[in-house]
């Protein structure tokens, strides 16, 4: 079945590239991010064949037509290819399922008004702490957890307990990509603000983004700030979740960012936080960094969990082979404190991979 999706994908991006009179400009493009995950639980280690959760392998379609001088309309279609996600992947389970997902179905009007999308696509807020000047990100960026997320902890005695690193120290950085209509204001001087309703998963939600960049003397200066509000429809209330980040770039290429991240509902029954730090640098084809992460109370509210802290420290490097072909490495512990009843081992992994564009 996944096959003849992506074989239907494939032929409809050929067909509308064919010459069609009045047609829209389209594009066919797409990349492949594949890597090997090596993990130590501290009792055992195995070894993972994954598609890299920090940039997944896709094929994209992408058109646009200028209606006018004052409007041009477009669409985005994504179909996400995974074999074994680098997130997915755990002890006992070496190979997930091979998954074909939309990623993006979009359509646009943009003018001086701004631009208004409408389709599955990114959130107002979306990846706002995710952003930095480094270009180190295949190996190293703000989700950690993409690497070895849903990798299980060993306690005490030596057997898997049901914590992970995606339930401690992940990033909580609002709604991503979903079914919405997102609204883009015309940029006020180096400002853009941004508003979008829509569902996340089966729950309402709507988000603001706010981003600004600055240029001077060679220094670079970006911000970026997220509020998101989802209706959980349960007893729960609302979930509010405010997070950003900044990022500083010198002429040297050392750059360094700093975000952080909030979730609490409504009845207090989850009340979270994240904080992340990133030194990079950046020198011609080579681009390296490292990082630290820390959460606190993702495992939730009770007793028997409240206080628990999740932390993540990590180096990466990537190396540009050509023009779209990059190879990476990494390094990451991850590592649970302060667990009110448990002790746990860290967790090691070291991945490998190899990215290229079409």
């Amino acid at each position: 079945m996944q096959k003849k999706l992506v074989a239907a994908a494939v032929g409809a991006a050929l067909v509308a590239t064919a010459p069609v009179a009045g047609a829209m400009e389209a594009k066919l493009s797409g990349q492949l991010n594949r890597a090997m995950m090596w993990a130590d639980d501290g009792t055992q280690s195995n070894s993972f064949f994954v598609d890299s959760t920090t940039y997944h392998s896709f094929v994209d379609l992408s058109a646009s037509h200028e209606v006018s001088p004052a409007l041009t309309v477009g669409l985005k279609y994504n179909l996400g290819l995974f074999q074994n996600e680098s997130d997915g992947v755990s002890q006992g389970s070496r190979s997930t399922a091979d998954v074909a997902k939309t990623r993006y179905a979009d359509t646009y009007l943009k003018g001086a008004f701004g631009k208004v999308s409408l389709g599955h696509g990114d959130s107002a807020s979306a990846y706002f702490t995710e952003y930095d000047f480094t270009d180190s990100w295949l190996a190293i960026y703000s989700s950690a957890t993409d690497f070895g997320g849903s990798l299980k902890f060993r306690d005490s005695t030596g057997a898997l307990s049901s914590v992970t690193p995606y339930g401690v120290v992940w990033e909580l950085g609002g709604v991503y990509r979903t079914d919405r209509i997102k609204y883009d204001a015309p940029a006020l001087g180096p400002v853009n603000l941004s508003i979008s309703r829509g569902n996340s998963g089966n729950s309402p939600y709507t988000d603001i983004g706010a981003n600004a960049k600055f240029e001077f003397g060679g220094h670079k200066l970006q911000a970026y700030l997220g509020h998101a509000i989802v209706d959980l429809e349960t007893a729960a209330g609302n979930s509010k979740n405010t997070f950003g980040s900044v990022s500083y770039l010198t002429p040297v290429g050392v750059s360094l960012t700093v975000a952080a991240s909030t979730l609490k509902y409504d009845d207090n029954s989850y009340d979270a936080s994240w904080q992340y730090v990133k030194l990079g640098y950046d020198a011609g084809k080579h681009h390296i960094a490292v990082d630290m992460s820390e959460g606190e109370d993702q495992l939730g509210e009770a007793a028997a969990v409240k206080g628990t802290r999740g932390k993540e420290n990590g180096v990466g490097y990537v190396y540009d082979l050509d023009k779209g072909i990059k190879t990476y490495v990494s390094y990451k512990i991850f590592k649970v404190d302060n667990h009110p009843t448990m002790t746990f081992d860290d967790l090691n992994i070291v991945t490998a991979g190899m990215y290229l564009v079409f």
